[in-house]
């Protein structure tokens, strides 16, 4: 099957799309659900855009019931968004100065709170978040480009990458990661994470990806501690000086961790992977992938950045990125294999061109368990659309 588009914006009749979307499932009640900012009167705010299997696309505004001082910020993107498990709960994180968490269940209002507030540090700010589960402690994750005052014994510091976490109710805590993992490498980007839990004989990790300077930096948890490594100078293979943000997964099957950058000198896609026991490999793969022509290259204005998946059911990864010219790009691949490359725009027959942001993606299994991928971007009339492909 083809690559299918749908305008979610016009569907919905929601707002305009100011910036890059980010997007969830929530599985167990059928939904999916994408959140990007708006304009609403003169006020910014977060809106998400849901629906069910065939259903009509619905909209809401997830600051409507919040207070004036929290609508009226800058929401600065990326956002982060997870849901947790064990209670269904769903949350999105954005950044006006201090970190932000949007969370509800299904049917509820969303509550909002001042993360770095909440965890005792009024004078904390973080942008460039993302945010994951921990699920072998039962913990929520944020990680940030942080700055400000996080150890009051140390002082201010500046570009620093921040965690807020937190179990069940109780209320946050903030580290200081660079501190915490000893690490000299400042985030030039918004962060990246990911989670590889393999039970309870481990390995079980929590890593964290940044750009400082053109290296790409990865933090690891491991075993109660954090260390720092840089990739791009302790990796074999093929690698060259990043731009932009990076994204990240990990494949569960072999145990493999996968980072992917935007190159900075010739806007190629690179790939840095590794196991747990074994040291990084670059691989620049839009060199080696097949495909009609040469491999589109990347948009690229030292912001932007790809975005990934797994799509487990068929054991392939997937990377998406808009190209030069307002393409969206599809490199996927089976383990061991060079990656094909494909322009989902030009498939989907006719869908909008792309502004230069990033792309969300994520994998759903529909009602009748067949799985599907889908693709979200910022068109540039502002509109959010959905690429999807049914297996």
């Amino acid at each position: 099957m083809s690559w299918q588009m749908h305008n979610l914006t016009q569907a919905s009749q929601a707002l305009k799309a100011i910036d890059e979307p980010a997007s969830h499932v929530v599985q167990s009640e059928g939904t999916q659900h994408v959140f990007h900012r708006a304009d609403l009167g003169g006020q910014e705010t977060i809106v998400e855009l849901w629906w069910s299997d065939g259903a009509h696309v619905h909209w809401g505004d997830l600051l409507e019931n919040a207070a004036p001082e929290i609508r009226g910020g800058f929401h600065l993107p990326p956002y982060a968004t997870h849901v947790l498990p064990s209670d269904q709960t769903q949350h999105v994180f954005y950044s006006s100065g201090a970190a932000f968490e949007i969370w509800w269940r299904g049917g509820e209002s969303a509550q909002v709170g001042n993360l770095c507030k909440a965890a005792g540090h009024e004078d904390a700010a973080a942008i460039g978040l993302s945010s994951h589960v921990f699920g072998v402690e039962g913990t929520q994750h944020v990680f940030g480009r942080g700055s400000g005052i996080i150890n009051p014994q140390a002082g201010p510091v500046t570009d620093h990458v921040i965690e807020l976490w937190w179990t069940g109710p109780e209320a946050p805590h903030l580290e200081d990661l660079n501190d915490r993992a000893k690490s000299t490498f400042l985030a030039d980007s918004a962060t990246s994470c990911h989670t590889l839990e393999l039970g309870p004989g481990g390995p079980n990790t929590q890593n964290v990806f940044y750009r400082s300077g053109r290296d790409i930096i990865r933090l690891t948890f491991r075993d109660g501690q954090w260390t720092s490594r840089n990739l791009s100078t302790s990796s074999a293979g093929e690698f060259t000086f990043a731009s932009g943000s990076p994204a990240s997964h990990a494949v569960a099957a072999d145990g493999t961790h996968h980072v992917f950058y935007i190159g900075a000198e010739d806007r190629h896609i690179y790939e840095f992977s590794w196991t747990d026991s074994t040291d990084p490999v670059g691989r620049d793969l839009s060199v080696h992938a097949n495909g009609d022509g040469p491999t589109p290259l990347a948009a690229s204005n030292g912001f932007i950045g790809p975005t990934s998946h797994v799509f487990a059911q068929q054991g392939t990864q997937h990377v998406y990125y808009v190209d030069v010219d307002g393409n969206i790009i599809e490199l996927w691949w089976w383990p061991g294999q060079d990656p094909t490359h494909e322009n989902l725009t030009a498939q989907s027959g006719g869908a909008p061109l792309a502004s230069p942001s990033k792309p969300a993606s994520h994998v759903f299994v529909e009602a009748d368990r067949v799985p599907t991928q889908h693709v979200f971007y910022t068109s540039t009339d502002a509109d959010l659309i959905e690429l999807w492909w049914r297996a």
